[in-house]
Order: structure tokens, then C-alpha cells, then sequence
């Protein structure tokens, strides 16, 4: 196997006879050529690190090389030393044998190489997109970020485990679910008793949250976690919203305080930054050169002063120093309240009290432009949230949830998570007070009549950390293929 690494490793390690003929392969894809005067200059790629072939007299003009084409070389000689320095450069001479072992036919190749690629054009291109650096790049930084998150979790005593993502629930309650369906069977499974009861079929549904099964593990595993897609089928195609997407989702047991989910989701993100930050780890992973959106992004761009490298680094500067923000739902909604009464049109959802939802708008502007950090909101009218969380009576005697939505600058809610209700009747007057089957929950509620513990848990959505951590504008780029509403599946 002919890799780049054994060709760098051999220009590190031998003496340079300029006249000295090496048989050691160089094979990649040519990530870019350049000419200057009659000197012709390749990069190629492994994909794991990058050379430069030297064409001094012009010996490969023949072969009109193009950009994407794989390329083999033998029997090329390498640069002398200069100055104690060396460059991973080959040079190619009269004895050297090209041979181009991934051609590119010019006719159907839709991926031109000259054309100043957008992300939105790129996304047409999902066999080819990931042959531009700033996608491969993001490859390698999603990688980064889910192992350093993976390795903290397991430091901190957490056992990672597999729940299944097909399931008969609907975590959430929403409706909001695909359906599996066999081609082999029209009831591939077996109803359950409630199924038979109302003389239907076994249907399964794609999972939306893997929390309930995660419940049952943490029964006698005290902290356990998984990272897995979710699937929600959410009429929704925004820059926000993935159809499938990557959730890391962690149950605590003996838990009873919601700050202390908070501390535990703090710790997890920080390791992350503080992992990019430490040597500047993460700005291998970040080039300056960022694609524009869209064509006409670029009319309404600054010309910064500073590098892309450089306003990373500052966003995971200010994320490492900045103190984390940690404030009661109803103080944000006043809040939102005195920014509306002070600067007329300044959202675009101008009417917000106390039991509605947070918007998106008002997540971003307390996280972006109030507060310039993170912050954890807590403690939720009980009406804004699923029926599992653990309710009491706040000051005003007021139904509330013992829970948290953690929010990002610039992007909104990264992670949401809450006490679990681990009272049996207190369950059960839950759920018939919102309609639910409890007859189709039954292994459910039956888990707080036989021997529960007080628990929690936490779901990070993960592209939406990428999004930010990355500086991407669309969340649809923070997945490999994306699947969202309303788009065609092109691979």
C-alpha cells in the first residue's frame, strides 16, 4: 500500500542525492495545480496529508492532468536541503512513470473544479462535496469534537450503551414520527397487547429520543449516555432543522437538584473547548479560505481584518472565559418583556408572556447580544414541555418544570434536559391530564411503582454544537448527507 505518509516519512529521514531515483509510490488526488512560467506545480491528496510534484521542464504537460484526477508516481527524485529546512516536495524527471489511476470523464463530470463552489451549490453534490477542503476539514472536526465529548464522558464515570432506534414510543408526544414499514411483511412485528386490543397491527416508529429506553439502563447503571440519530418528522426546512440528526443523551439516577444536570452539561461542553483551545489543537481543522452561502453573499460581505483562523479562535476564547449564565424562565421572559417595551420592532414576535414558548429570536438575543454567553434557562411552565419532566409550584404557585434548555450565541438551544417524574401517581394524573394512552406507556409508568429512583438526563443536539463551533451558517452542512423536509435524497 502506497500511501503519502511513507513518502514524507523517507524525505524526513534520507540524505538528498538530487540524482537519486526513489520507487516509493506517491498516490493521491490532485487537490490543485498552478503554473508559473514553465514550472507546473500539483498538489495531491490521500486524504490524510498533502505533497507538491514539481514539474520543472514541462515532462506531464502531455498528460493534461486535471484537478480530481488520482495520480501514481514512480522514479522521481526529492529536493535538496536548504537553510536545515525541507518541503514535502517531489520532482519529477525524464525516468519518472505518471500513471493516472482515477481519471475524471471531462463530459459527465459535473463538479468543475475552476467554478468558485458555494455551499448551496455543494450540496447538489453530495458524492463530490467533501473534495473541498472546508468540507473535509469539517469531517475531521465533527470527528474531533464527538470523541473529545465520548472521552470525557467515559473519564466522568459514565458507561455508554446502545439503546435501539426502533421503537413503538414517541418520546416527545408529538406525532411527529416516521413510520417503519417492511417490504417483506405487512406486520413485520408482532402487535402488543394494546395493538391487539384495538385491532390494530405492530407498528414501529423511527426513534425521536432514545430517553426512555436510556431510563431503563440507568435503573442499575448509575450515569449512562449514548450518541445516536434521532428522527423527528417536523414540517420544518430552516437552517435550524435536520430531519435526522445526531443526539448525545445522558440519564443520571440520584439526582434531584436540576443545577446539577447543568453542571454536568457545562463540564461536557467546556472539555470540548478547552480541547480545542489547548496548543490551538482545533485551528488544524480550520482553514481561512470559508465558501460563501450563495452567489450573492459575497455583495454583502465585509472585508475583515482578521482570519478565519483568528475569529475561531476568539468565538472558543470567549465561549472558555465567559461565565456561564443560569437564570429562571420567568426573569427571562421579563426580560424579553422590557427589550420589547424599550425599542419598538425589535423582534419580529413583539407579543411574548408569561407560559409561552421562547422563540428562537428571543434564545438568540439573550445568549448573543444580552448576555454574550451561554445561558441555561430553568424551571419552565409545565404546559411548555413533554409529561415526563418533574413538576412543582413556583413562588407564584404556579405550575413549573424542573428542567433547563441550554442556549448558544448565534444559534439558540443546543441541549434541553430535566428531572425525571419519579412518582407513580403523580405520572399517571400527569398523563391522563394531557390525553395520553397510559394502557400504550404501561412498562413505562410501571417503572416508578417498582423500585424507582429519583433521575435525570440531558440531549445534546450535536450538529447544532458543530454549527457553532465550526462558524457555520446552515445547519444542514454539519451532517455528512443531510435528510430535512421538503429535499430530494440524492445518495
Amino acid at each position: 500500500m502506497g500511501t503519502l505518509k511513507k513518502v514524507i516519512e523517507f524525505i524526513a529521514n534520507n540524505s538528498h542525492d538530487a540524482n537519486k531515483l526513489i520507487d516509493i509510490p506517491a498516490q493521491g488526488r490532485i487537490i490543485s495545480k498552478k503554473q508559473f512560467k514553465k514550472v507546473m506545480f500539483y498538489n495531491i491528496s490521500d486524504g490524510a496529508n498533502t505533497i507538491q510534484i514539481t514539474d520543472n521542464k514541462g515532462l506531464l504537460k502531455h498528460k493534461n492532468l486535471k484537478v480530481d484526477e488520482v495520480i501514481k508516481l514512480n522514479n522521481y527524485t526529492l529536493p535538496m536541503k536548504t537553510d536545515g529546512k525541507l518541503k514535502n516536495e517531489i520532482y519529477v524527471n525524464n525516468k519518472s512513470n505518471l500513471e493516472v489511476t482515477g481519471p475524471i470523464d471531462v463530459e459527465d463530470y459535473e463538479f468543475p473544479s475552476k467554478q468558485r463552489k458555494t455551499l448551496q451549490y455543494l450540496r447538489n453534490f453530495p458524492q463530490y462535496k467533501f473534495q473541498t477542503a472546508y468540507l473535509s476539514n469539517l469531517l475531521k472536526f465533527r470527528s474531533y469534537v464527538e470523541m473529545n465529548i465520548l472521552n470525557h464522558m467515559v473519564d466522568q464515570g459514565f458507561v455508554k450503551v446502545a439503546p435501539p432506534l426502533i421503537t413503538e414510543n414517541d418520546c416527545e408526544d408529538s406525532g411527529e414520527t416516521f413510520s417503519v414499514i417492511s417490504t417483506a411483511k405487512k406486520h413485520f412485528f408482532k402487535p402488543t397487547k394494546t395493538q391487539k386490543e384495538n385491532k390494530e397491527g405492530g407498528h414501529a416508529n423511527l426513534t425521536v429520543s432514545t430517553q426512555l429506553h436510556l431510563e431503563i439502563m440507568n435503573r442499575t447503571i448509575q450515569k449512562v449516555f449514548t450518541m445516536t440519530p434521532c428522527f423527528r418528522a417536523e414540517k420544518s426546512d430552516t437552517k435550524r432543522h435536520l430531519s435526522e440528526f445526531w443526539m448525545l443523551e445522558a440519564e443520571l439516577s440520584y439526582v434531584d437538584k436540576v443545577e446539577e444536570l447543568c453542571d454536568v452539561t457545562e463540564r461536557m461542553i467546556r472539555s470540548v473547548i478547552t480541547g480545542l483551545l489547548k496548543d490551538n489543537d482545533g485551528l488544524k481543522f480550520i482553514s481561512n479560505y470559508e465558501p460563501f452561502e450563495s452567489t450573492y453573499d459575497h455583495l454583502d460581505s465585509v472585508d475583515e481584518k482578521i482570519t478565519r483562523q483568528e475569529k475561531m479562535l476568539q468565538k472558543w476564547m470567549l465561549l472558555d472565559k465567559a461565565e456561564w449564565v443560569r437564570l429562571d424562565y420567568s426573569k427571562a421572559i421579563e426580560l424579553i418583556q422590557k427589550q420589547i417595551a424599550e425599542n419598538d420592532c425589535f423582534f419580529v414576535n413583539e407579543n411574548i408572556n408569561w407560559g409561552d414558548e421562547i422563540s428562537t429570536e428571543h434564545e438568540k438575543w439573550l445568549a448573543t447580544e444580552y448576555f454574550k454567553a451561554p445561558v441555561f434557562i430553568l424551571n419552565y411552565p409545565k404546559k411548555c414541555k413533554p409529561f415526563y419532566m418533574k413538576k412543582f409550584k413556583d413562588e407564584k404557585m404556579r405550575d413549573v418544570v424542573a428542567n433547563f434548555d441550554l442556549l448558544f450565541p448565534e444559534i439558540g438551544e443546543i441541549v434541553g434536559g430535566s428531572l425525571r417524574e419519579e412518582n407513580y401517581n403523580l405520572l399517571i394524573s400527569e398523563m391522563q391530564e394531557r390525553n395520553m394512552n397510559l394502557a400504550h406507556m404501561k412498562w413505562y409508568i410501571d417503572l416508578r411503582k417498582n423500585g424507582s429512583v429519583p433521575h435525570g438526563g440531558f440531549g445534546l443536539g450535536f450538529e447544532r454544537l458543530i454549527v457553532h463551533l465550526y462558524g457555520l451558517n446552515n445547519i444542514k452542512d454539519a451532517i455528512p448527507f443531510y435528510r430535512s423536509y421538503n429535499n430530494t435524497l440524492k445518495v
